[in-house]
């Protein structure tokens, strides 16, 4: 037997379980939830989140924008933690603040909402 066929006796292949929790986008397998943050953090709807994203895979992550002027980016992974920035911050510098370990606190979005709500009250 030669030594190729003794590494590829020990491969383990597997599938992916797709539940309802999950989207298929590209080649991709998304979390709703990190849809959910995207579409809440950076004001896009939930279609453009599928469609219009980097996954970036060296960081177990994808990136969200609304390229407007005003608008922002965030970096979501796949522990659900978040790093927005606004539209003049660079995909680049982004990526680096993340990979430092910046994070912005989720809540800080919802709190957003809840006071919006009230002054619609």
């Amino acid at each position: 037997m030669k030594k190729g066929t003794i590494f590829l006796m020990g491969i383990i292949l597997f599938s992916n379980t797709i539940n309802a929790q999950q989207s298929i986008v590209g080649e991709t397998v998304m979390d709703e939830n990190i849809i959910k943050m995207a579409v809440k953090i950076v004001k896009i709807t939930p279609e453009e989140a599928r469609t219009n994203y980097r996954a970036l895979p060296e960081i177990n992550a994808f990136y969200f924008s609304k390229p407007i002027r005003g608008g922002g980016s965030v970096i979501i992974n796949y522990s659900y933690e978040c790093l927005f920035a606004i539209s003049a911050v660079s995909f680049e510098k982004h990526v680096q603040a993340f990979l430092d370990g910046r994070r912005t606190d989720y809540n800080l979005f919802l709190e957003e909402d809840k006071e919006e709500n009230n002054e619609i009250e």
